[in-house]
């Protein structure tokens, strides 16, 4: 089983660094989505700059969101200990959701993937990977990352 990730944060460093949001997609084998799991996270550390791709609604529930361990529990409650996580620069996001106490699993990189398969050293975004491969769908929203995730991983037929 494939779950692709992704997270939203408001910095590079999870110790100073809040996540505001988690999404995980569960996909089988064939890359058909199984669920989509969705949380707004409430800041973990009092100092946080506001993100202006949440809407005043939205940046309401990340303030009354779950805490980040509960969303790390309910993590490992519905990815199973065989399941691969995939995301795009999925160490980003691991070093993140690891540091609050996320299982090894194992990893799928689809920027690496790109990297491997185009042979380009450059650096390239998943919006524009996804551009390369017709999906035109929202960017920096943790949803819809991971599903771009999932479509992309789908065009490479690992």
């Amino acid at each position: 089983m494939y779950a692709a990730i992704d997270i939203e944060t408001d910095g590079l460093d999870p110790c100073v660094n809040n996540i505001f949001e988690v999404a995980v997609i569960l996909a089988d084998e064939f890359y058909n989505e199984q669920s989509c799991h969705h949380w707004f996270v409430k800041p973990q550390y009092t100092d946080y700059v506001r993100s202006r791709k949440f809407s005043d609604e939205e940046w309401e529930q990340i303030l009354t969101g779950k805490s980040i361990e509960q969303v790390i529990d309910e993590l490992h409650s519905i990815i199973p200990p065989d399941g691969i996580l995939v995301g795009y620069n999925i160490k980003f996001d691991l070093r993140f959701l690891q540091y609050w106490g996320l299982c090894e699993y194992e990893t799928l990189d689809v920027m690496e993937l790109y990297h491997k398969y185009f042979d380009d050293p450059n650096k390239i975004t998943l919006k524009k990977l996804g551009y390369m491969y017709g999906i035109k769908a929202r960017s920096h929203r943790a949803e819809w990352d991971a599903r771009k995730t999932l479509w992309i991983l789908k065009k490479f037929n690992v």
